[in-house]
């Protein structure tokens, strides 16, 4: 699924920068720019994370292989 999610975040910028060529942001600086462009997948990773940490108690409570269904 990250593998997606990469292609796709690749694909906006290239279309972004074919199509409009001057609308960079004056205050769009590097590092604002590294921000912006990792904090999406900062938020997946930690999103995942918890969801798996949370099935995998719920492996452990019920031996339910639904959990296990889930997480994959």
């Amino acid at each position: 699924m990250i593998h997606i999610s990469l292609i796709l975040c690749f694909l906006a910028v290239v279309l972004h920068d074919s199509f409009f060529k001057g609308s960079v942001q004056p205050w769009l600086g590097p590092l604002p720019a590294t921000a912006v462009s990792l904090l999406p997948f900062f938020l997946l990773i930690t999103t995942t994370h918890i969801v798996i940490e949370s099935l995998g108690r719920v492996l452990d409570r019920t031996g339910s292989w639904e959990a296990v269904r889930r997480a994959d």
